[in-house]
């Protein structure tokens, strides 16, 4: 019987890499970004202002459908773990798994300094002249769009306040990318123990892509890899006022 647990956390945190690195075992499939939280959304949107659907519900037809999506969804797979990666910790997202994952919900998150997540957004922007970053002019612009205007690193970020201030965390195996980058072994057999899945040893000096991204149509390759497990240091300067203000978001550290 296949088991489905989850990968997420803030962006440009290791989730490709770990992914990567998890399908080497043939064992577990590690997908790229879920559709899961899209399907449940547009589902449930049906049922709240379809007006076919008010007319004629099938409330429990629908319930036996949610039911049994991931096992659909997956039925062609082989593997026994399906690894899936997403913003699965947003409080709709999460409801969502307790009601219909057929199994106990098992979710790492994680995170990186957001002053270096925003480091990395804004280096791919040097070298990515279409990349949507590009029509702000300064770094410091760049950095507030991400946080401010820009709705995806907010949301991450305020789900896990949700979770720590509701003590849910504890549920949840949270992972430091520099401390996974530089202890990629160690942090791998946590991973394994907490997905309960029989450890395997990876090769970590030959790393294979993970497949099924087509980022060349938005223009980037935000999820392009190395073949081994490098730290990238980025040139991005940033105002002192920038620094300050974004650093304190780092609250899971306290």
């Amino acid at each position: 019987m296949k088991q489905y647990f989850f990968l997420s956390g803030l962006p440009r945190s290791g989730n490709t890499l770990l992914s990567s690195i998890l399908n080497e075992n043939k064992n577990i499939l590690a997908t790229g970004q879920s559709i899961f939280p899209s399907i449940f959304y547009d589902l449930q949107t049906i049922t709240q202002k379809n007006d076919v659907y008010t007319n004629y519900p099938q409330d429990e037809r629908f319930e036996t459908f949610y039911k049994n999506l991931f096992n659909n969804f997956f039925v062609n797979d082989k593997q026994n773990f399906i690894i899936q990666r997403g913003e699965f910790i947003t409080p709709i997202n999460l409801q969502n798994l307790k009601d219909y994952c057929p199994n106990d919900i098992k979710i790492v998150i994680l995170v990186r300094d957001v002053v270096d997540v925003l480091k990395s957004f804004i280096n791919h922007s040097f070298t990515h002249k279409n990349y949507y970053l590009n029509k702000f002019k300064t770094n410091d612009e760049k950095a507030k769009f991400l946080m401010e205007e820009h709705p995806y690193i907010n949301l991450i970020l305020e789900s896990i306040k949700i979770l720590i201030d509701s003590n849910e965390i504890k549920n949840y195996l949270i992972i430091e990318y520099d401390e996974f980058i530089s202890n990629p072994k160690v942090y791998l057999k946590k991973i394994y123990s907490y997905y309960e899945i029989n450890y395997f040893e990876h090769n970590l000096n030959k790393i294979n892509q993970l497949e099924g991204y087509k980022d060349y149509l938005y223009n980037h390759d935000l999820h392009k890899i190395k073949k081994t497990i490098v730290k990238n240091n980025y040139n991005v300067e940033l105002s002192e006022h920038v620094l300050d203000k974004y650093s304190k978001f780092n609250f899971w550290r306290l």
